[in-house]
Parts: C-alpha cells; structure tokens; sequence
C-alpha cells in the first residue's frame, strides 16, 4: 500500500503511532524495529529524504526507551 503523504511529518507520525501499536501488541523492541523497516521499506528504496525519516525516527523511538539495534544506527549514515 503506497501512502500519499503530505509531509515527512506526517511520515514520522505514522511511524510513531505504529511503534506504539506494535509495542501495545506485546512485541519487542527488535520485533518492533523489524516490522516498522517492512512496513516503511518502499520509502526508504525510493527516498534518501523519507529513508532518513524513517530510520531517524526508529532510531529516536528506541533509543527512548534505552536500546538500539545496530543495523539501525549504520544506517543513519546514508
């Protein structure tokens, strides 16, 4: 499903809300990290802009809450 977005705001929103439900349904921070990059994939293949957004958010969202995967924190660097 191609989301119409009209704003990287708006972007960093969804995945918020999205962290929270997959936290909600007892996944791990891991699992959570996991489906986000599934759910987000097609952003960061075909935007370095929505690409920053998405790992950047993962990346904050996590690091709240005191962890951080690796793949993640390689990825800042695009």
């Amino acid at each position: 499903m191609m989301l119409m977005l009209s704003s990287y705001k708006e972007l960093e929103q969804y995945i918020v809300e999205d962290f929270e439900e997959f936290l909600d349904e007892g996944l791990s921070l891991s699992q959570v990290t996991d489906k986000l990059l599934v759910e987000y994939h097609r952003g960061t293949v075909n935007s370095k802009v929505e690409k920053l957004v998405v790992y950047l958010t993962i990346a904050l969202l996590c690091l709240d809450k005191g962890y951080l995967r690796e793949d993640i924190r390689m990825n800042w660097i695009l």
